[in-house]
């Protein structure tokens, strides 16, 4: 599907790799005369610069695997809990940050943020009806995933590959700028630079959101090949699949009749994430310049294209379920996804919405941890250098790689409550005559389910 899309992506795709091949060699020159951030230069037996980085960044990602499993284990015997937990401590995080900003005399945002925490914190009782088709969605999803295992690890392995891939990304970029300005007095040399640093950062934004959806339609194949031939075996939640290696053939309908509906949805967001780039650096510069009145523009301009960005990643996110449910192209996959809003839209929100505050919850607790992990380094570490930029640069780089390895991982939760959802509501029937000791279940916390869209 969408052939033409996969063409275009590996057209840019070579370009990628060649831009690799010019801007590596003085890249590399000029990153081996450098040293990591924080180290105190000259010290004696200090170690070469890649390997002072790599190994507070094997230690975030071995405590992220380990609070992530730890995390699993509890959503999965204790979800209720966790869901309500999960609702409250948002409410809670809204009202302080509110707090924070009263506290930095930001009047107006504060008072918003404290006014959405006391909202939020209303409107537990309105949402509570859905608290029991969530917990028996949560309890589902971690029941499959732990079946097939290969799930949580697929979405690790993609961060690694989007850590590696930026990197690459971030090397032939500082080589590009010094071929540029090595050949700066040549004619057309400002617009050879703009439209390469552009056309670097869009592909950086495409080939992060393929690989982001490509692990989500590979982990909906999987749960939709569990709804579609899975039978219970006894346990509600434990189910026999006919199928050998269903995780693996997912993942190869997403690498070939799929991938080319995931390279057009993904691009749709790049170019979104890209004018959002823009819109920025114009801000940003017409703030130096003193230009108030374009700067009010860009930031308008900039909070339209973030609305419009949330916007279709979740309307991506149903789509591309849409995808790999039934391999239909991106343009009938968004048509019925439409579809499915208008029928059963509300449902979707609040049940996303519960089950996304407990993932989310994780993440920051996860991301702190890794804060931690990278202060502890400093802390410790002699050979780096003990100054507040270096604690600054390693806390921040803890809870951001901590933060991404989590999601990643728990990234399987969020795509099979939305295959699971997308299929009830299109095919009750399946689960009534497969699974019919959960589909009870299912009919009492969401009556609904009985009839189809």
């Amino acid at each position: 599907q969408d052939v033409w899309a996969t063409v275009l992506y590996l057209i840019g795709l070579a370009a990628f790799i060649y831009a690799c091949v010019v801007g590596f060699p003085p890249a590399l020159a000029q990153i081996q005369q450098g040293i990591w951030p924080g180290s105190t230069q000259g010290a004696a037996g200090s170690a070469p610069s890649w390997i002072r980085l790599l190994y507070p960044l094997a230690v975030v990602i071995v405590a992220a695997l380990v609070f992530a499993m730890a995390f699993f284990y509890l959503m999965r015997s204790y979800p209720r809990q966790m869901i309500k937990v999960a609702y409250w401590v948002s409410a809670a995080y809204l009202i302080l940050f509110g707090i924070f900003l009263l506290g930095v005399r930001s009047w107006i945002f504060g008072g918003l943020m404290i006014l959405l925490g006391l909202l939020y914190a209303l409107a537990y009782r309105a949402m509570l009806f859905k608290v029991p088709f969530a917990t028996v969605m949560l309890q589902l999803t971690t029941s499959i995933s732990r079946q097939f295992p290969a799930t949580q690890w697929i979405g690790f392995l993609a961060t690694l590959l989007t850590l590696a891939f930026q990197i690459v990304w971030y090397i032939a970029l500082l080589g590009l700028f010094n071929v540029f300005y090595s050949n700066s007095a040549q004619p057309g040399a400002t617009v050879w630079v703009i439209l390469v640093f552009m056309g670097k950062f869009f592909f950086l934004y495409w080939t992060q959101e393929v690989v982001k959806n490509t692990v989500h339609v590979t982990i909906a194949g999987l749960y939709a090949t569990v709804y579609f031939t899975g039978t219970s075996t006894g346990d509600a939640l434990a189910f026999h699949v006919p199928v050998s290696n269903p995780t693996l053939k997912s993942a190869r309908r997403a690498l070939t009749t799929s991938f080319g509906s995931i390279c057009f949805g993904s691009l749709l967001i790049a170019i979104i994430q890209t004018l959002r780039f823009l819109a920025r650096m114009a801000q940003n510069e017409s703030a130096r310049e003193g230009n108030w009145l374009l700067c009010l523009l860009a930031c308008c301009l900039n909070c339209i294209l973030a609305c419009l960005e949330d916007m279709l990643n979740y309307f991506n996110h149903y789509a591309f379920t849409q995808v790999a449910i039934y391999g239909k192209d991106y343009c009938t996959a968004g048509k019925d996804t439409w579809n499915l809003f208008l029928n059963r839209g509300i449902e979707a929100i609040i049940n996303d919405n519960l089950i996304d505050n407990v993932i989310l919850m994780g993440g920051i607790s996860a991301g702190f941890i890794g804060a931690l992990v990278g202060f502890l380094v400093v802390f410790l570490d002699s050979l780096v250098a003990s100054t507040v930029e270096s604690y600054l640069l390693y806390c921040i780089i803890g809870f951001v790689l901590s933060f991404s390895c989590f999601m990643s991982m728990l990234r399987v939760i969020t795509s099979g409550v939305s295959t699971t959802f997308v299929c009830l509501a299109e095919d009750p029937g399946t689960m009534e005559r497969l699974k019919p000791e959960l589909f009870q279940i299912m009919a009492e916390t969401w009556p609904a389910v009985q009839w189809r869209v």
